[in-house]
């Protein structure tokens, strides 16, 4: 599959950023601020970030985010 990269914009940095890509079947995690996925499975994803410094910690979502296919990129078989 094609890179996929996230960067976590955090208001004030963040010190531990987790990521998590999950539709119905299928769960990625990573962890850092600047992270590569490679997802394979067709899907669409809701992403999610969960970071934390010394202030506190925060959670944030977007459903839907992510569509991934399988489709030959340039015959869209």
């Amino acid at each position: 599959g094609n890179e996929v990269r996230l960067k976590d914009c955090s208001a004030y940095g963040s010190q531990q950023s987790l990521w998590i890509l999950a539709d119905n079947h299928n769960v990625m995690q990573g962890d850092g601020g600047n992270i590569c996925f490679y997802p394979t499975v067709p899907g669409v994803y809701d992403v999610t970030l969960l970071a934390s410094n010394e202030a506190g910690s925060g959670t944030t979502t977007l459903q839907r985010a992510l569509t991934i296919c399988n489709a030959d990129s340039k015959t869209g078989l």
